[in-house]
């Protein structure tokens, strides 16, 4: 094998195995972007994925019973909804805050600043402050 083509095989073969580690993997970037296309590798550019599209974000599950709630305070998606942590929260950007979700407390809630709300057992709270989870 000439040296030249050792070269070319030695650098070309991780990045594939990286571009292939990426698309494949359970979280890799295929599943972060699914509208996107690696030069035409399997990719038609369109969402086809179940859930928010990234195109056209909007709300699920909890999020979306909250915005029934909470109407224009709520605002319009800016993004899908997204994990923070490692333990499951997860937060999404509105026109007017953000809504979020904390594993401990188990709920979704939204904040346009120092107003709160949140979709609890006993129906809809509202507080202020910087406390993140409502009072009981």
């Amino acid at each position: 094998m000439k040296p030249n083509v050792f070269r070319t095989l030695l650098l070309a073969l991780p990045a594939a195995g990286l571009v292939a580690f990426l698309m494949f993997r359970p979280s890799g970037l295929m599943s972060q972007l699914p509208h996107l296309s690696l030069a035409g590798l399997g990719g038609s550019g369109a969402y086809t994925g179940h859930g928010c599209d990234p195109a056209h974000p909007s709300f699920l599950y909890g999020f979306a019973a909250l915005k029934e709630q909470l109407g224009p305070v709520m605002g319009d998606p800016l993004e899908c909804e997204h994990s923070i942590h490692v333990n499951g929260d997860a937060r999404q950007l509105t026109t007017t805050g953000y809504a979020y979700y904390r594993t401990s407390a188990n709920i979704p809630a939204f904040t346009s600043g120092a107003d709160r709300w949140a979709l609890t057992q006993n129906g809809l709270v509202h507080w202020s402050g910087d406390v993140v989870d409502p009072p009981y």
